[in-house]
């Protein structure tokens, strides 16, 4: 069973890496590092305004780890067939569950240590806490996420608990007090508090340890959590195993509706519909908007907020230039007596009315964030500008390179 599970876990790494390459590309990289460094420069400025004894600083303590030790998922590997070829060594199973518990505790550990050492000086400058203290936050994260991930491998056995009861206990009831305690009264107390139910939990793991496995629960917990990391990568990258579905948006059918579907306005009318309906590409774009939006928000400043309008509506635009090339594998596109030159056209509306869009909410973002009149007209000017090249010059080359 060890070999066993370092198999299944080198191959998860490995697929893990693959993936990973289209998710840290240039773009992505270059928007979290000034995501990341705009808002460690908001959050040491909002420290320095802080002091002991306001009543809100507490409830964002408790909120921040209780929902920290939500993050991080038991991973057991398993598969479908499984079920088939290794239910004859299922209580030999027992070894390979406790080294994928221990894999998953390593990994949720990493982030929960994360989390405490941001939320450190937050604590010590709000609760002038000392170093036991602060030592004592940390250790009781760590055991309530352990705790968190017991449940799931409790799930695992074939015992007389009603999972809904266990679930609600162990990963909402017990963290939340637990940690309401430990901010509200006293650290050390909610370490202890949650060592001693830690120890309990334990003491029942040992117990149903020897117990048959719930081999359905435990797989289709596994296929859950693949799936939500597929439909991560989904949007960087295409993922065989994740095949996004239309969705209908009905919201949008007043704007739509105003496109007849003539024969001047056929390429305008399927790329509206088709990119509003497609879900990897208007995913794409609403992310896009959304990210650069939240920059926009905590980025202050002349020259910053310009950088970043270019740069996303370059991006939101770069990223959709791909969805011109949509429907040429439907055989009515090449029997029609279609005009090629139409298709750009329509092709070129479309992406200028969406990068209007973003470039508006940008726009409005960044003047609310710097209630600036010369920063909001130069960064309207400058989308402007940007977006007619885009347009004029930039999308047909890109379509005849590709």
């Amino acid at each position: 069973m060890k070999t066993l599970f370092k198999t299944r876990l080198s191959h998860h790494l490995m697929e893990l890496a693959k993936y990973l390459r289209y998710v840290l590309n240039d773009f992505f990289v270059i928007a979290m590092m000034f995501f990341v460094g705009g808002l460690g420069y908001e959050y040491s400025n909002l420290l320095k305004t802080l002091h002991p004894g306001l009543a809100w600083t507490n409830w964002v303590i408790l909120i921040v780890l209780f929902l920290s030790v939500q993050i991080g998922r038991y991973a057991t590997f398993l598969k479908q067939p499984d079920y088939v070829f290794l239910l004859p060594e299922e209580y030999s199973l027992h070894q390979y569950l406790k080294q994928s518990f221990n894999y998953s505790l390593l990994m949720a550990g990493i982030i929960q240590i994360l989390v405490w050492f941001i939320l450190l000086p937050f604590i010590e400058v709000t609760n002038h806490a000392n170093n036991i203290d602060l030592i004592s936050y940390l250790i009781m994260i760590l055991v309530i996420k352990f705790i968190w991930l017991s449940s799931n491998l409790m799930g695992g056995y074939r015992i007389n608990i009603y999972k809904f009861n266990r679930t609600f206990l162990l990963k909402w009831l017990l963290p939340f007090i637990t940690i309401s305690v430990a901010v509200f009264v006293n650290p050390l107390l909610g370490c202890l508090i949650s060592i001693i139910f830690a120890i309990a939990v334990q003491f029942k793991l040992n117990q149903w340890s020897h117990s048959s496995l719930d081999w359905l629960f435990l797989i289709n917990n596994e296929e859950k959590r693949m799936h939500d990391l597929y439909q991560f990568f989904n949007l960087f990258t295409d993922v065989p195993k994740v095949n996004p579905k239309p969705k209908r948006r009905k919201y949008l059918d007043r704007i739509l509706n105003q496109i007849h579907p003539t024969q001047k306005n056929i390429y305008l009318y399927l790329y509206s519909r088709g990119i509003s309906r497609d879900s990897k590409f208007s995913n794409l774009y609403l992310r896009l908007t959304i990210i650069g939006m939240v920059l926009l928000l905590f980025i202050h400043g002349e020259a910053l907020p310009l950088f970043l309008n270019v740069l996303f509506i370059y991006m939101i635009g770069f990223q959709l230039i791909p969805f011109y090339f949509h429907f040429d594998d439907n055989v009515f596109m090449h029997i029609y007596p279609l005009d090629q030159t139409n298709q750009i056209q329509s092709f070129e509306r479309i992406i200028t009315g969406l990068l209007l869009f973003s470039s508006i909410l940008f726009w409005i973002v960044s003047f609310i964030a710097n209630l600036s009149v010369i920063t909001s007209i130069l960064i309207l000017i400058i989308d402007l500008v940007e977006i007619y090249i885009f347009k004029r010059f930039y999308i047909r080359k890109r379509i005849q390179k590709n």
